[in-house]
């Protein structure tokens, strides 16, 4: 058992260099004649490095709130992870807004890495692990939990239909706009921005009701998607732009609310040596919901738009 720091910093490190490798690729293509194929090639590359190593981040932050946050207070401290990513977001969002036109396409990836590089600097520095993380390698175990354990087998269901179900209606959902308001693709773009701001601010007030809600992160998670499956019926009728800003208020605070109560949940549901084996399994499942949720989107569109939020 290596700690949660040594993982984190090996996955902000992947981040890094992935990130500058994807943005090189993208500069290198502008300014030369390089072929389609071998562009297309390196940025696959790139992105898999990235999948492959800095996907360790979140399940090592998991897993060192985990251990410095006691039982009582845990859904609270998993949301703080939670805030971070949506700030993240909405800042993300005006950065792009902000540099990608006068400053070139590429300079929000510049800027990533930048802030990732940063990142690494300050956990290399600051960062450490926890005194029962010291303690448990004197005597290291290795974690069995399996994905089928009864304890966690029922929440990570939960959580892969969940975002299944959010990224389905994500990728619908611009679609959704253009077709029922006749637009053209830069005013459907426009539109499907702004709902998305507007998704990712009611997530961060989901993510700080749950900090006030963490002594029941079981109500707060069914909570959640209640408000979700409300926010998703609406956008069936939806036509004008007050029900669209409606359903995606509802399915931003939702979605707050849920993503720290399951994350609590399922940390509460298993011992202290099994805390990094649970949140890589949550990471798991939410990525298993993005790979599938596009593509599955795009077949159910097909047979009819409201099949998709149905």
């Amino acid at each position: 058992m290596v700690g949660r720091r040594p993982v984190f910093l090996v996955g902000m490190a992947g981040y890094v260099a992935s990130t500058l490798a994807f943005a090189a690729v993208l500069a290198w293509s502008q300014n030369y004649s390089a072929q389609p194929l071998v562009v297309f090639v390196s940025l696959l590359a790139a992105r898999i490095a990235y999948a492959g190593i800095a996907s360790g981040v979140p399940p090592a932050a998991a897993g060192f709130i985990a251990d410095v946050s006691v039982p009582a207070r845990r859904s609270a401290a998993m949301s703080l992870t939670g805030i971070a990513f949506g700030i993240g977001s909405i800042a993300g969002g005006v950065l792009v807004f902000a540099t990608s036109g006068r400053l070139g396409l590429l300079t929000p990836l510049w800027i990533t890495s930048a802030c990732a590089l940063l990142i690494f600097s300050i956990a290399a520095t600051y960062l450490r692990d926890p005194q029962t993380r010291k303690e448990q390698r004197i005597h290291p175990q290795i974690s069995s939990l399996s994905a089928r354990d009864p304890r966690i087998r029922c929440i990570l269901a939960v959580v892969s239909l969940a975002f299944l179900s959010t990224s389905m209606v994500q990728q619908a959902v611009p679609f959704l706009v253009q077709d029922r308001g006749a637009l053209n693709t830069a005013e459907a773009a426009t539109q499907a921005a702004f709902l998305a701001a507007i998704m990712a601010a009611a997530t961060l007030a989901g993510l700080f009701a749950a900090i006030r809600l963490s002594s029941v992160p079981s109500q707060t998670a069914g909570a959640g998607l209640v408000a979700v499956s409300v926010g998703t019926v609406l956008l069936i009728p939806a036509a004008g732009t007050a029900l669209l800003v409606m359903s995606h208020v509802l399915m931003g605070l939702g979605f707050g609310l849920f993503v720290p109560a399951a994350q609590g949940f399922a940390s509460l549901s298993v011992g202290p040596r099994e805390q990094a084996t649970v949140a890589a399994y949550l990471s798991a499942a939410t990525t298993m919901g993005y790979i599938a949720g596009p593509t599955l989107a795009g077949v159910l569109y097909e047979i009819g738009p409201t099949v998709v939020l149905v």
